[in-house]
This record gives C-alpha cells, structure tokens and sequence, in this order.
C-alpha cells in the first residue's frame, strides 16, 4: 500500500512536467533533399517528394534547418521547404518555427552522424566535416570566388 501512494505521486509529479521531445507533424513544401547536417554542402541522404508527411524533431535556434524524420530516414531539410498545419493553413516552418513553438536543437556533428549515420558511405569522412569551417565562412569564401570569377 506504501508503495502503491508513492507511486501514485510519482504519476501525478511526472504529468505535471512539460512534454519533452514532442514531434511536429510537417509536410515538404516541395521536392527537397534530406541532408546529413543543416546546410546544403551535407551529404543527401535522400530526395524526398512534395507533399510527403515528415516529423520535425526541432530546428536550429534560427528555424532555418530543421532535423527530420522521414520514413526510417533522418536528417534535415531547409525550413523553407517545409510546411505546417498552423490556423486552418499550411505555413512554412521557416516563418512560423517560433510562434508554432517547434523545438531548438543544435548540431553535434559526431554525435549525429555516429547515431544516424555509421553504415553509410561518407560516414569515415567525418573528420573532413567536424574540422570544416562554419557555414558563415564557407558562404563568405564562396561569395569572394563569384566575385573573383566575373
């Protein structure tokens, strides 16, 4: 009986907490590719087509990329490219990511790929992708290449 109470409490304590990890349904907006990581130089995991459901797991703190799961697959796709059910409409993530209140997550490249990613081709490269520069810097140098070649 002095268990069957604590127990009791523990239910009632556990169901007062927030719900972690909660999934939002989303749709592609358009055909897309399913990345390893958050930016468009990441190996494609997959080409996903139009409207097929996908759950978001969360996005980067700026709701551009978001991690996914699509079927058995994982990764992210741009937030541009993914819709939403929010007011009787469909809405882009990249848009309404923080008013919908979709999850922030971050990128641990290691971390990801080891959990995701182990049996895949490029998976040995990974060294090559932890020790790149940041997204800012790789858009910054290719900007200076366009420029160069006009």
């Amino acid at each position: 009986m002095k268990y069957l109470g604590t127990l009791s409490m523990l239910s009632v304590g556990l169901a007062a907490l927030p719900a972690v990890g909660q999934m939002q349904v989303a749709y592609t907006a358009t055909e897309v590719q399913l990345r390893a990581g958050p930016a468009p130089d990441y190996p494609a995991i997959a080409v996903l087509p139009a409207g097929i459901q996908i759950l978001v797991q969360g996005c980067l703190s700026d709701y551009t990329w978001c991690d996914v799961m699509a079927g058995p697959g994982r990764g992210w796709i741009y937030a541009g490219h993914i819709s939403t059910p929010y007011e009787n409409t469909y809405v882009p993530v990249l848009d309404y990511g923080a008013v919908i209140g979709i999850a922030v997550v971050g990128f641990i490249l290691g971390d990801y790929w080891f959990d995701h990613y182990r049996d895949r081709p490029w998976y040995p490269e990974r060294q090559h992708w932890i020790h790149r520069p940041p997204p800012e810097a790789r858009r910054d140098k290719r900007a200076a290449v366009s420029e160069i070649s006009w």
